[in-house]
């Protein structure tokens, strides 16, 4: 019972999340969508698992390095990983909250850890940022 918990909590908030609407992107692969109220994310098999994704499909990663709502990853690093941003209208929605980056913009975080895309990620699916260095990881629910 205990694993059918979190797995049943996961479903409701994707299922709400689609019919809120709020999993449109635009732009290329990996940009969240400007207008987004809530985190537009999705969960997507990939060959590290099963992890959390753009609506897109695209990989999302968490950087070691990075303290609770707190980015770590800037310039040429921010470049390579490219954080996740919201507008300034997005509302936080349960394990989703918004970390404000140095240069101001607001970043999804999943339980205090700032999400990321990575660069060479180009199609639905593909973790490549895996092999980009020890302190990256998949985000995982």
């Amino acid at each position: 019972m205990k694993k059918t918990l979190p797995a049943i909590a996961l479903v409701a908030l994707v299922a709400l999340l689609a019919l809120a609407g709020c999993g449109t992107q635009s732009g290329r692969l990996g940009t969240p969508d400007p207008t987004a109220a809530t985190a537009p994310v999705v969960l997507q098999r990939t060959s590290a698992g099963e992890v959390l994704a753009t609506s897109r499909g695209i990989t999302l990663y968490i950087y070691d390095r990075d303290r609770f709502n707190r980015s770590q990853c800037t310039g040429e690093c921010a470049r390579r990983f490219v954080p996740f941003v919201a507008n300034e209208g997005a509302q936080p929605a349960g394990d989703f909250t918004l970390a404000r980056r140095e240069d101001g913009t607001l970043q999804w975080s999943h339980r205090g850890r700032p999400l990321y895309t990575f660069s060479g990620d180009a199609a639905p699916g593909e973790a490549t940022g895996l092999g980009a260095g020890p302190d990256w990881r998949p985000a995982r629910f």
